[in-house]
């Protein structure tokens, strides 16, 4: 069948938008204005490559959900132990100042409860705009992931990311920067955005050993690739996730060493 129809085809169920990101990598040279297809090429050798990274969000995002429910439930807990239970989860007092770029935590905490329809949520509503009585660990389940992300490092008691942490087993130096990793992800993967032969929107910070380890695995990767996040994300699920996040994506990247180069050392345009 040529191309030409399988590409109708294709497009009919596609969004052409979407997928002219991945063919602009096979194209001679678009950022010059030459959007000619390099010798060779074929509709299906593109379409191989953004369907291997729509598998890759699917694994992410399996991945990612139980690292969210995980997280909610520890920073409930610590919160509710080494805080209030009640209250102040959404009083300005409990977080650090964000700064003038960003909305103060506790704002977005009180964004995300006046947005629920939750009758959980809505039955401790009041008329003065406060969650008086509403308990902090039914209070996350509404959150958004970066709201709740925010919550953890901002926290005005250190002690409760510092035993959060110590739950994961992860290091607290680094701890917020490997959760606002995981938030950008699920964004991407959430809205379909393309990972392959594009960066990490906050790269993580991850001990150079567990880098290593992983470089003498796959091969080398530029720090900014999203196999780093893959390889936070695996620390987060250690002893939950068979096979592990990092090796799911290598049997991924071992079908297609174009799609491999993508991931590993990504070159957006």
């Amino acid at each position: 069948m040529p191309d030409h129809v399988q590409c109708r085809d294709f497009l009919s169920r596609t969004n052409y938008y979407q997928f002219s990101g991945y063919a602009r990598f096979f194209q001679v040279d678009p950022a010059g204005g030459d959007n000619h297809f390099r010798p060779g090429v074929t509709l299906a050798e593109i379409r191989r490559v953004h369907a291997l990274d729509a598998l890759l969000r699917d694994l992410s995002l399996r991945h990612l959900a139980r690292v969210e429910t995980a997280l909610r439930a520890r920073f409930s807990l610590h919160y509710g132990e080494k805080v209030a239970p009640y209250e102040t989860f959404w009083d300005q007092s409990a977080y650090h100042s964000v700064g003038a770029s960003g909305m103060p935590v506790h704002d977005l905490v009180l964004r995300d409860l006046d947005r629920s329809k939750a009758p959980f949520i809505a039955r401790h509503r009041t008329g003065s705009g406060t969650y008086t009585d509403l308990p902090v660990w039914a209070a996350v389940e509404v959150m958004s992931f970066g709201t709740l992300s925010k919550c953890i490092e901002y926290c005005v008691e250190d002690e409760v990311r510092r035993r959060m942490a110590s739950d994961f087993s992860v290091g607290n130096q680094g701890f917020s920067s490997q959760i606002r990793s995981f938030v950008a992800l699920r964004n991407e993967c959430a809205h379909g955005s393309r990972l392959w032969n594009d960066v990490a929107k906050n790269p993580p910070s991850v001990l150079p050993k567990y880098v290593g380890r992983a470089k003498r695995q796959v091969g080398q990767f530029n720090e900014k690739s999203h196999f780093k996040v893959f390889l936070a994300l695996d620390l987060f699920n250690a002893g939950v996730s068979r096979p592990p996040l990092a090796v799911a994506v290598e049997r991924l990247m071992k079908s297609d060493a174009t799609f491999k180069s993508g991931i590993l050392n990504p070159s957006p345009y």
